[in-house]
Order: structure tokens, then sequence, then C-alpha cells
């Protein structure tokens, strides 16, 4: 028994695919090898030779020009089996009306594609076959497997999928590396291979240190790709799951042949990177890769545990990360990148590929002919007003209809699926089209024949609202798809003839058209001049759904808007019906942008950061969005777009959408300390520092008495306060959701002030006298002590929650961000990052332990925590759980490694990190614990007392001792009725000391300590 099909899936229907493959004889040949594949809805045979067919094939009526014979289960009148002695099987079908002679597309661009030959019989026959080198016991499992399909009495066809095992790591190490210093990255992965309207199954994947590996079901190769070769990957759905992994490479052969072995030549090959390319060409942004193949897992994790890898182990970029977004956006406001190339980038981003059919990449109409170019504002739905006037109306008389209540919308057709690709397609993807069809073209009047015709159906059509696909606009000349060549019927493709009797060839251009290639260019030249930003928030952006799609007139039937996260809500049946709509009739591409995209050229107006919205779920850290969360079955409720975390800020005005900084893609590399600052740069800061210890180290011994206000602001913020600083020459600091960092005098008088269009969610001082922010826009600002800008750059996927300094080096901190990942930066290279948080984080923690390693520790959102141990080499081992994500270190150096842990239910924990032999992460021991009666919020300490902020608005002091915390005092009306949202305490040049809090409404006090 063979497991690979021996023929192109596409020769089979839509949806149906091979499931075993058999060797088999025939009664006129009984001792010529055929093969007999068994697939979800019928039996294909593949005979030796068109000869062998004929022998055994009822006439009918022709020649039989193919060897490869499909017996459709529903021709068949009865599947029977017999045996003979222990080694043959026979199959016996009965009363066979019809059969279908299959063509094989393999036999090159000069040859047509044919449709299948239906050839239905005057009177039924019964054909016997025969297994060979099979054995009773093996054959019966199948067959009665194979009757139960037959006869429907179970509709899932994975009853005859036998799951494969994976190579052992014996035969991996002598059949599959290509080197013996190869070492094994990941364990054997079940992976398939998605291809246009079909899925190979059964197949695995192994990574290495130097090569990817995907093998075939009978563990051969199926495809090699160097890791030097991976320029970009993107995050995939397949069946509406976020299980899909897109890889693009250069120079790497297709995946359509069966064992790629690479040149020995390919280690010297040259292949353009991204720091060899010229800045701001298209190629520097697509990192000129040729070639990509999309893989799906059987589960979420195991495809992050490969993108993690691969981000490790290679320089590549993520296209769905809100990063990769942000960087594109940049280049578009700046005009340094074409409008061509953005949009095949953002729809990567948005997770379209070329590679899966049911969400091709999307391009607009322009225009057609010498009529004027068309309103990009406007859906394509929209443009002819009587057409919409109709649509409006049809959608009033949906409320008086029961079922459609809540659920009306204004198109029940999409602008994209997989028949709509490839009606364009046609001529180029021929097979494809006759998978779809079921075995044959469509009638050539439904065809694109006739380019301004189809601008016109587009027009008027109820039912047509395609917009175009790439093809149109790539001027290369690379293949038959490129360059015009797809409108070129230059495989004689039989299209059938017109009702006119017009025979359908090349596809009919507008007058004045020259050629193909010349339309093409056309074509082209007419994008890069229009402004797509209209577009881009129609498809990508603000505009896809919730109030501003209704305002544009661009609500369609509910399910383009289906997601994962619906399915996790269906029951089975509906599962596989959303699936199915969403495969056939197409789905909604990620939302991108939640603000109005900005036009081209004006990057140098636009002040501050503003950025690609991305929701974040457990799993899927870089999907670049489902910007949807929760999406809703009615279009008239299609939600917004505000991740699922905290609760963003209610402005009182819309923000400008200004463009965001333009990090450039940085290789992983090593932990090293940074050398020692240069003199007169930190050094009188660092001695402030020292000096300002001994004044503040016991500063809560005068809790014992009470607090006096000194000074109150409710004017300085308008939304809740996320971080107090305060230097040892007594400068404040402050940040809020409001989106402003304030530098303030001890009286809390306004010196300088910057701003953000999002919030600003920490800030961390360093030793030299800056600071650093982090933003809801997912950046991280770093400014002098006077508040001028020093950098801003992106540093996590999702909002930037949380950053602090660790003590080792000059410009060293930790962030934790909503896409789940703990970084380690120096400066602005991020060194180490951490993906084993399940939730968001929200607090981070950071300290210098033995051996110059970082002891690194995260609050989720959820209230639980973590931590880990990073080394100088960039190493990394997870500690373990703790309880609490409001975190503070007890000491950020020295012997004592305790720390504080509080979180919403009230309880102050007290742990310590011991460093245990044998075991180089070492471990958490929870010391004590206690319960303040209110959620703990922020936490600050000397080493003998901690004072904690509450969500209650007070403030509880406690002492700390070796085995127990004791609540001593409760300050019960410091936050004014809301919750105490930020404390600093600080030491006076007097001895006296004090704290100053920061509230969820905004309000700043300093109190004193007498």
């Amino acid at each position: 028994m063979s497991s690979a099909c021996p023929f192109h899936p596409l020769l089979l229907s839509y949806q149906e695919r091979p499931l075993l493959t058999y060797t088999v004889s025939l009664p006129s040949c009984p001792n010529s090898d055929s093969k007999l594949t068994i697939c979800t809805k019928s039996l294909v045979l593949i005979t030796q030779s068109t000869s062998n067919a004929t022998s055994f094939l009822p006439s009918s009526g022709g020649a039989v020009t193919s060897n490869l014979i499909k017996f459709p289960y529903a021709s068949i009148s009865s599947l029977t089996t017999s045996s003979n002695g222990n080694s043959v099987d026979t199959l016996k079908l009965t009363n066979i009306t019809s059969y279908l002679l299959l063509h094989p597309p393999n036999a090159g661009l000069s040859q047509p594609v044919l449709p299948h030959g239906i050839i239905k019989l005057p009177e039924p026959f019964t054909l016997s076959i025969t297994f060979q080198h099979t054995s009773i016991s093996e054959s019966t499992p199948l067959f009665n497997s194979l009757l139960q399909l037959y006869n429907g009495e179970v509709k899932d066809d994975n009853i005859l999928t036998q799951e494969k095992e994976g190579p052992t790591e014996d035969e991996v190490k002598r059949k599959i590396y290509k080197s013996v210093v190869e070492r094994k990255v990941s364990d054997v992965t079940p992976v398939g291979i998605t291809l246009p309207l079909q899925t190979l199954t059964n197949h695995f994947l192994i990574c290495t240190d130097q090569n990817l590996y995907i093998l075939t079901p009978s563990h051969t190769i199926y495809l090699t790709i160097p890791l030097s070769k991976i320029k970009r990957v993107a995050l995939r759905y397949h069946k509406l799951q976020d299980l899909g992994l897109e890889i693009f490479t250069s120079a790497v052969s297709s995946p359509s042949n069966l064992a790629y072995k690479p040149s020995p030549h390919d280690k010297n090959e040259l292949t353009p990177t991204a720091t060899s390319l010229k800045p701001f060409t298209d190629d520097y942004w697509t990192y000129k890769c040729t070639s990509s193949i999309l893989l799906t897992f059987p589960t979420t994790s195991s495809r992050n545990t490969l993108l993690s890898s691969l981000k490790t182990l290679t320089s590549c970029v993520v296209d769905t990360s809100k990063s990769r977004v942000s960087q594109l956006y940049s280049a578009y406001l700046s005009n340094k990148i074409s409008n061509y190339t953005y949009l095949w980038l953002i729809n990567s981003a948005a997770g379209r590929s070329s590679n899966d059919l049911s969400r091709y990449p999307i391009y607009p109409w322009i225009r057609s002919s010498d009529n004027p170019p068309r309103d990009l504002s406007k859906p394509i739905g929209a443009i002819n007003k009587s057409r919409l006037e109709g649509f409006k109306e049809r959608r009033e008389g949906m409320k008086d209809i029961e079922g459609f209540e809540h659920s009306q919308f204004l198109y029940g057709t999409f602008y994209s699926n997989a028949g709509y690709s490839l009606f364009w397609l046609v001529r180029s993807k021929p097979v494809e089209v006759i998978c779809l069809q079921g075995g044959c073209y469509d009638h050539a009047d439904r065809m694109f024949f006739d380019y301004d015709k189809s601008w016109r159906s587009c027009l008027d059509n109820n039912a047509d609202l395609k917009e175009l696909v790439p093809e149109f606009f790539n001027t290369e000349d690379e293949s038959v798809s490129r360059g015009g060549r797809f409108l070129q019927n230059v495989r004689d493709l039989p299209l059938g003839r017109l009702q006119s009797g017009e025979k359908v060839e090349d596809v009919v251009l507008p007058e004045g058209v020259k050629s193909c290639r010349a339309f093409v260019k056309k074509n082209r030249k007419e994008l890069e001049e229009a402004e797509i930003a209209p577009w881009v928030d129609l498809i990508f952006g603000c505009g896809q759904r919730g109030e501003e799609a209704e305002r544009r007139d661009n609500v369609f039937v509910s399910s383009v808007y289906y997601t994962e996260d619906d399915l996790k809500h269906a029951d089975e049946t509906t599962k596989q019906r959303m699936i199915m709509e969403t495969e056939e009739f197409g789905v909604c591409p990620d939302v991108l942008f939640v603000m109005e995209h900005g036009k081209k050229g004006e990057g140098a107006k636009i002040d501050g950061m503003w950025m690609a919205a991305v929701a974040t779920d457990s799993c899927g850290r870089e999907r670049s969005v489902n910007g949807t969360p929760g999406r809703k079955s009615d279009a008239s409720s299609i939600g917004g777009s505000t991740p699922k975390r905290e609760s963003m800020p209610d402005n009182p005005t819309t923000p400008k959408p200004p463009a965001p900084v333009t990090p450039q893609p940085q290789p992983q590399t090593h932990l090293q300390p940074q050398p020692n600052p240069p003199p007169n740069s930190s050094t009188k800061f660092g001695d402030e520092v020292a000096a300002a210890k001994g004044k503040a180290k016991a500063w809560l011994s005068s809790f014992g008495l009470n607090l006096t206000l000194l000074h109150s602001s409710s004017n300085l913020h308008t939304d809740s306060i996320t971080s107090v600083l305060v230097t040892p020459s007594f400068s404040i600091f402050s940040t809020s959701r409001d989106g402003s960092t304030k530098s303030l005098t001890k009286d809390l008088n306004l010196v300088t002030e910057v701003h953000s269009s999002m919030p600003v969610s920490d800030a961390t001082l360093f030793s030299n006298g800056s600071i650093a922010c982090s933003g809801y826009d997912d950046s991280l600002s770093l400014y002098s002590e006077e508040l001028v800008s020093v950098s801003k750059f992106i540093a996590h996927d999702d909002a930037t929650s949380s950053v602090e300094s660790c003590s080792t080096f000059d410009i060293a901190y930790v962030t934790g961000g909503w896409d789940c990942i703990v970084k380690l930066w120096i400066k602005e290279e991020c060194k180490v990052e951490l993906y084993d948080c399940e939730e968001a984080v929200v607090n981070v923690e950071a300290r210098e332990v033995s051996g110059g390693a970082i002891l690194v520790i995260a609050g989720e959102e959820s209230g639980k925590g973590r931590g880990w141990i990073v080394t100088r080499e960039g190493g990394q081992k997870v500690v373990g759980r703790i309880n609490g994500n409001a975190i503070k270190m007890i000491h950020k150096e020295g012997g004592d490694k305790r720390f504080l842990t509080g979180g919403s239910d009230g309880v102050l924990n007290l742990y310590e990190y011991l460093e245990e032999r044998g075991n180089s992460a070492g471990s958490f021991v929870k010391i004590a614990s206690t319960n303040v009666h209110s959620g703990v919020r922020v936490i600050d300490t000397d080493g003998k007392h901690a004072i904690v902020g509450c969500s209650d608005g007070g403030l509880r002091v406690c002492e700390l001792h070796e085995d127990k915390i004791v609540v001593t005092k409760t300050f019960s009306s410091v936050g004014q009725n809301t919750g105490v949202s930020s404390l600093k305490a600080w030491g006076g040049e007097d001895g006296g000391a004090g704290i100053i809090v920061g509230t969820d409404d905004g309000h700043l006090s300093a109190w004193r300590l007498i």
C-alpha cells in the first residue's frame, strides 16, 4: 500500500480529498499493477496505459483518451467484497451507470487543460478489482469503512484516514539531515500543505538549526528549505481557525516538486537581503521572495512553536505582526513604497494569500475604458446609486421577515471568494476552475471574456460585487499569471462559445489598448496615481464594520464576518456550515487600521504615533488582527476593533492619525553588557541616586504617625495616572492614560509635557537621568530628564503595558505587552524575547542575580505571574509561577532576592527567589501572605516595610518579617474615593519622607510623613 496519491488532487471535485492508494489488478490484465485511490466521494482507477483501460470499460462511443478513470459513488449501485484464500481480496462495483475520464494537468503550458470526460452508459456494467499484497486482516476494516462511507452511514470522511506516524530519530539522522553537524530544534510535527482548493494531509515537518524539512507520509523529502532562504513568514487561517503559517523564501524550488534537492552551489549563492537592497524600493519591503508554502498545523501552539524557532534562528519578518504593519504604513505615508506593493503586503498582513483561493489578495477596480476614475471611497456595491437604493429597499423589507430582524444586510454576495478569483484567472488556473466547477468549465457567457462588460456587470448586476486580483496590476512577465498573460488563452483551453456563436479566447480589452501587457501597464500606472487610502479603509480599516461600515454603505451578509470565536460557540453541524460558507462565499480580511487611513505623502505632516489595531488572543501572539473581537452574526451590530484587554479611555476628541515610527528588522543577538557610560553623562546622576538611597532607606519608619497633605492637583491629567517617578533632585514625572507625560516640580507645578495620541501605560527611570515610557500604541519612548525626545520605536505587537529598568546596565530594561510577550532590551535593541505567558502582560519587574544573570518576573492579566532567568548569552529558563500581578522587588541588588506580589483578591504575598545547585533556573518560595481586604494595585517598599495602594482608594502599611506580613496602618481617604493607580515614596534632604499618589480619575497628591 502506498499513502501518496499518484495524481494531482485538483483532479477531484471541490472539497473532495484522496485517502488511501492501493495496488490492484483488473480482469483484463491480471498481471499488470494498476492503482486504486479511495477518495471521499469516489474511486479513482489509474491504469498502466489507455490501452489497458479499453479492455475492461464498455464502449462509450469514442476512443478512451485517459488512463485516469473516476467512479463517483453516486454512479455505483452497490459495493461488495469477496476473498480468496489469505492474500487476495476483490472489490465488486455493481451496476455502474457512468464514469469520468480525468485529464492530468501536468502536460505543460503548450497543451490544453481539458474538462473531465463524462461517460454516460446506455447500459450499466459491473467491474471487479482485485487487491494485491493485502491480507484479509488489513483489508476487512478498510472495506467496512469504505462501505459505510459509500452508503452514507457516516458523514465523517476521516474514518478512512489512518494517522501516520512520523519518522524515528534514527531515520531522520540517516535519511533526512544533510549534514552530520545538523542539530534538531523541534520535534517532528504533523502538518498539512495548503494548495488552492486542496490540502495535502499527513505530511511532517522537522526544524533544525540549518534547514526546514517537509516530509511526505512515507517519510521522503517533499521540500527542503534552508533557513537562510526564509525572509518572511505570516500567520494564516485554515477553515476559520488560526492554524496556518505561510513561509516566504528566496531561490527555493517550488514545492510542487515532490522531492526538492538543493543544488550543491546553493550555499555559495548570493541572495539579496534587506540590508543589501536599496532602501525604500519595493524589493526592500518584499525581500525579493520568489515562492511561498502554506502549512497548516494540528494546533495553534504547535504553529507558534515553529514561529518562535524561526524568529530565533533567522532574521525573518512577520508579515502579520503589528510592527510590520506599522513599518508599511509609515513607508506609505512617506511615499517610500508603491501602491501595488503596499496593497500586496497589507493583504498578507490581513490573512490573504495566493495559496488560498478563499482568501485571495484583493485589489480595487480603478476605471474602465475612458470612464472617469472610480470613487474609491465607496464600496463597489454603492457606486451605482440606483442599484444601491434597491439594496436599501430590500434591507428595509428584511425587518418584517422572521429570522432577519437582527441580521439585515445590504449585499448578499461578497467582493472576493474562490469563485470570483478563478473567474478572473480561468486562463492561468484552469485545473482549479475545473475542480471548482465539478469537472468542467463554466458556461461561456458566464466566463470572463470582456473587460468592459465585466465592469458593467459589477456596476449593474445585483449579484456581482467583484473586486479585482493583483494580476491586473502585476507588470512582471515571469509566469502565465503575470504581465497580462493571464488574459490570454495561451493553453488553447476549450472555453466554449457565447450565445452569439463567438468563440471565447483571449479577453476582449478596452478600445485603444494594443496588448495584454500594455493593458496591465496602464492599470498599474492608474493604480499608482490613485489615492487608495479610502478604499483601504473599506477593506482593511475602520470602514469595514461597525458604525463606519453603516455610514459608508459597506454592510454584507453576516457569514463574511465569521471568526474562530464563532466556531467555539457552535455545534458540529453549524461549524461545518460556517466553514463551507466562508470557503465558498468569502470572508472579510482582518482589520488592520482603526482610524482613517492617512494619504500618501502626508507622513511629515502627521504628528505622534498611529498604529494598526491588533487584537491578540491567548495563542496567536502576532495575529493582526481579529480586530473585531467577538464578531456578531448580525450585520447591524458588527463590532468595533478595540482590543479585548483594558478599556480604552473615552477621549473628548477624535485623535489625528499620526504616522508610526519605522523600526528596522533586527536579528536576534546575545545579551551583552553595555560599556560604562562616558564621563559627565550619567555619573553625577548616579552619585545622586546612591546618596539618596541612604536618606530614603527607612522612610516607612515614619508611618507610625500620620500623613499630611502637601500638594494636590486635579487638573494635571484627565484620566488614570499610570506611573509616578521621583528623581534624587525631586523632579517628578507622571504618566496617564490621557496620553500625556509630564515633568513637575516637587510642588506639583507643571514644568513641561509631551503628548501621545494613545494612552501611556507605564514609565521607568534610568541611572543616567533619562526615562522610558510605554504606550498603548505598542511603542516605547525614551526621553531625557528635560523630557526631550531621544527616540521612539515599536516594542510589541500589541499595547506595551509595562516597562522596568534593570540596575545591571546603563540603559537596560524589561517590557511586557498585551501580545503576551516579555522582552529584555539594551537601549533600542531587543536582546531576549520570552514567550511563555498565556495572558496579556500587565506588569514586569527585573533585577540582577548571581553571575550577571537577570531575574525577570511578569504579572499577567489573569492575576497570576511567572518568572525567568536570562543569562548574558541570551539563554532563558522558566523559574515558576506566582500569585498576583502587581509586583515589586524588595531590592534591585544584593543578596536579598525577595519580592512582593498582590492582585485583585486583596492578598499581599512575600516571595523569595532561591538559586539552587543543579537547577540553573532556581525556584520561587512563598514566605508569607496577608489579606489587605481590597484589591492590590501598586506596591512600594524599603525592605522592612511596604506600602500598598488599593482599589478602594486607600493605602495599607505593612511590616515585613522573616515569616509573616503584618498590616500596621490603614489610610482610607488618600485616593479621593477612587482607586489608587500609582504611588512613589521619596526621602527628603531634611530626613523627612513622603509619598506621591496617583488615582484612577487623574488626581495627583503629595503627602508628608510626620
